[in-house]
């Protein structure tokens, strides 16, 4: 299938937290399944979340310091 074979990149910017939940349920499977996800890397350190994350394979995005925009 051509599809396979293709790159995807996909950005979005969180309007609400929800959209990370809508969008693998809305997107065709084809796709979603293919898609890696960001995630701020402070998040890998809770239990419940970081776990999820790990299994997820989401990738951890790591920051210097806790102010917005140091980077």
């Amino acid at each position: 299938e051509k599809d396979e074979a293709q790159n995807v990149f996909f950005m979005m910017n969180h309007i609400s937290f929800m959209d990370a939940f809508m969008w693998p349920r809305l997107a065709p499977f084809r796709i979603a399944a293919r898609c890696k996800t960001l995630m701020d890397g402070s998040f890998f350190n809770t239990p419940i979340i970081g776990t999820c994350a790990r299994a997820f394979g989401i990738f951890p995005v790591l920051f210097k310091g806790s102010t917005v925009g140091d980077f």
